[in-house]
């Protein structure tokens, strides 16, 4: 039966540039909605702005700083991270020689603006990385009076504890998670408890969530807390896993994945290797990366295989049709005098593999399929047979290609987006 199936994807925080981790995570989560779409159900992807709380706070002081050191002429510029001076250099404009005289009220309106900024320039690097979302929803939405409701239902269910005028949700392995602080500010557990149920509220009949790392006690809350509340839309959270840098097979420690920026990669034209890259390890396992593999960012020759089978043989479709796909594999049922029995056999795992991907979580088995099934037609290139085939069994090979291409979030042929 055909779902709303609302997949949030990254959700990282508007306080500076996508970093390879962030990468990962984006990549991963598309090509699990992708494979959702795939199979008839009604996908939405998402992001969850975090433009509310104190990191936004912290950013804004060090913008401020940086803008007023600058004015009087003592800012030593290596202080700065260059997001810093990104920013200062964007709002710097708007106030001119002033800044000294600003106000405490407009610089905190000014500070409003920050995570808009910051999500502009993150908005651009996900649409490079060809990662497209149909909701962008800003915590700010989260009302006081919506946050409060979560509480009140956790409260119903017997969940929620106070003490000392806090309140805590006790979970089922005998851990406290904080909800409402002492002063009455809402947690970002409380925060995020209400942001899903929105969600279901939203028709969602599905909720998928892709993390970034370091999110496996939230997870576990979260998750218990949608229990608690009886929300009907089954919660799935994949937490990915890190990115181990390597040289020649030795760790690299003396800087990591996470000050490894998308933006000088994908203005380099590697998005179609970067998406290939980032998805070769299941998502909740560790993926390791050689430094040659980032310096390059070549494209895979899986995909050259790809693009170069749908390009002499007639393959290119617009977007992937599960219904297409059947019909694909149905043409190599039979077998006729010639075929190559090793590249047919894989070929009709096609929807097996996908289904499972699908059902598993695991966007990673797409692209190992991809690449065992170009090392089968590469193999079997040589045979004579091969280019005899009939016009439709070619078209077949061609489109099933093109379908694990577009799944994959990769165009269909060299030249393409």
């Amino acid at each position: 039966m055909a779902e709303t199936v609302l997949v949030e994807i990254l959700s990282a925080d508007p306080i500076g540039p996508l970093s390879l981790i962030h990468g990962r995570t984006a990549v991963q989560g598309d090509v699990l909605a992708n494979l959702f779409a795939f199979f008839g159900h009604e996908v939405r992807r998402e992001y969850y702005v975090n433009d509310v709380g104190g990191r936004a706070v912290t950013l804004c002081d060090a913008v401020r700083h940086y803008i007023l050191s600058h004015t009087e002429g003592d800012a030593v510029e290596g202080r700065y991270d260059p997001i810093v001076r990104y920013i200062a250099d964007q709002l710097s404009d708007r106030l001119g020689e002033r800044a000294p005289e600003t106000s405490d009220e407009e610089w905190n309106r000014l500070c409003e603006t920050i995570p808009g900024l910051l999500l502009h320039l993150q908005r651009n690097t996900l649409a490079h990385l060809n990662v497209q979302y149909e909701t962008w929803f800003e915590e700010r939405n989260l009302t006081p009076e919506r946050v409060e409701e979560g509480i009140r239902r956790l409260r119903d269910s017997g969940a929620v504890k106070e003490i000392g005028g806090a309140l805590w949700i006790e979970t089922q392995r005998g851990e406290r998670a904080l909800l409402r602080r002492e002063n009455g500010d809402f947690t970002y557990f409380a925060v995020d408890i209400a942001y899903h149920l929105s969600k279901a509220e939203r028709g969602a009949t599905r909720m998928i969530d892709v993390w970034g790392p370091a999110y496996h006690r939230h997870r576990a809350r979260l998750v218990e807390a949608m229990k608690d509340l009886g929300v009907q839309a089954p919660l799935e959270v994949i937490v990915t896993g890190g990115i181990r840098l390597e040289n020649d097979g030795v760790p690299v420690v003396y800087f990591d994945a996470a000050s490894v920026l998308l933006d000088p990669l994908l203005d380099r034209g590697a998005a179609a290797g970067l998406r290939a890259l980032l998805n070769t390890a299941p998502p909740e396992e560790d993926l390791v990366l050689d430094l040659d593999e980032l310096n390059t960012v070549a494209t895979p020759p899986a995909v050259q295989t790809a693009w170069k089978v749908s390009s002499a043989w007639g393959g290119g479709i617009e977007h992937p049709d599960h219904q297409r796909l059947r019909a694909a594999l149905q043409a190599l049922e039979a077998v006729r005098p010639g075929d190559s029995p090793s590249l047919l056999k894989e070929a009709r795992r096609a929807e097996a593999v996908l289904q499972e991907a699908c059902s598993r979580y695991r966007p990673d088995l797409v692209y190992a399929f991809l690449a065992s099934l170009a090392r089968e037609y590469e193999s079997a290139s040589g045979d004579r047979h091969l280019e005899s085939w009939e016009p439709e069994r070619r078209t077949a090979i061609a489109e099933i290609f093109s379908h694990l291409l577009h799944l994959l979030g990769i165009p269909s042929t060299a030249t393409a987006g």
